[in-house]
């Protein structure tokens, strides 16, 4: 996992030693401190999810100002950007919906 930036590395390890002290404040026994540990990261995952999502529609809008920055001038602002960034807009709005949804559609289809 690359992470770029110094303050996100700062902000991924807060995060883990808060999670990592909310494991250990309960019950010592190992049942509970892996209960408490599947619950965080749970917390996690639904995080970067959501981030992922705001990050697809984020990106949905940046491919409309393409496409209309490429009605106004074409010769500056090629069509294949504003498609580049529709498909990849796409990809990041149904990427959290596959991770959601995927087992449960899997299940209905195995059924067929």
């Amino acid at each position: 996992m690359l992470i770029s930036s110094k303050k996100s590395q700062y902000v991924l390890a807060i995060v883990l030693v808060l999670n990592v002290v909310k494991v250990f404040a309960h019950d010592p026994n190992i049942g509970s401190v892996s209960t408490t540990m599947v619950a965080a990261m749970e917390a996690i995952t639904d995080l970067v999810l959501a981030a992922v999502s705001i990050a697809g529609i984020a990106c949905f809008f940046s491919a409309l100002m393409k496409l209309h920055l490429h009605r106004k001038n074409p010769q500056q602002v090629p069509i294949s950007q504003f498609f580049s960034m529709l498909v990849m807009s796409l990809a990041l709005i149904g990427l959290p919906l596959i991770i959601l949804y995927g087992d449960t559609a899997y299940k209905l289809l195995k059924d067929l």
